[in-house]
Formats: C-alpha cells, structure tokens, sequence
C-alpha cells in the first residue's frame, strides 16, 4: 500500500480520506489562530461522542477554549494539572472530564488520570 506523503508542504493522501481526515483538511487552510485544538477537536467528535458532553463538566488543558461552553476550565493558570485534585476539591462531582490534548504533557501519565477520575461521578465520563 502506498504511503502518505508531503507535496507542497500539504499531506496527500493514496486512498480516500475518512470523515476524520475531511473535517481537518476542510480547516486546514485557516490562519492558526483560527483553528486551535478544541476547534479541531469538536470538528471530528461524532455525535455520540458530542451528547457525552452534557451537564457538569471540566475541561483540563483547553486553554481558553474548552471542549464545551458550559464546561469549567483547568488550565496551567488554575493549578498543576499533574495533582488536579490539590485544586479542584468538588471530587466525584463532574459529569464529565475531558483532557483531550494533555495527557501527554503530564509526569505520570497514570497518576494523573487516576486523579481525574476522582472527580467524575458515578456513571460519568472521562475523554
């Protein structure tokens, strides 16, 4: 099978691109300003994964824009995303908890998400 590759500083793909694919190539062209990581992220949730974002939420690692415009945001300014639970002290009350971009930035990626499982209700969500 034939690889992707660059052209023109542009990925080009041998094979059909997936609704993923279509929605960051559709936005690829705005300034960077224009599309930051949530902006990308909502572009390639499906609607399953949307009607997960409902009610009491936190997004850590949005910066100033969350995944939801009702959602809490938790970012480097709120505390140490590492020891979330040194900051935000409401434990198991959030319907959900979405670190989409910032897993990968943390020490101890398992200590972390331990702690922000913490604060996810019983039957809640972390993304």
């Amino acid at each position: 099978m034939e690889r992707a590759r660059t052209f023109q500083n542009r990925w080009v793909f041998p094979r059909p691109l997936s609704a993923a694919a279509r929605a960051i190539e559709a936005h690829r062209d705005l300034p960077p300003s224009g599309m930051n990581e949530a902006t990308k992220t909502r572009a390639l949730l499906t609607a399953a994964e949307r009607s997960l974002l409902q009610g009491k939420g936190i997004d850590v690692g949005c910066g100033p824009d969350p995944i939801s415009a009702t959602c809490q945001r938790f970012d480097v300014e709120d505390g140490d995303a590492n020891r979330i639970t040194d900051h935000v002290t409401d434990l198991g009350s959030f319907d959900f908890v979405a670190s989409i971009h910032s897993l990968e930035h943390m020490r101890s990626p398992e200590a972390s998400l331990r702690d922000w499982w913490a604060l996810v209700r019983p039957g809640g969500v972390l993304l």
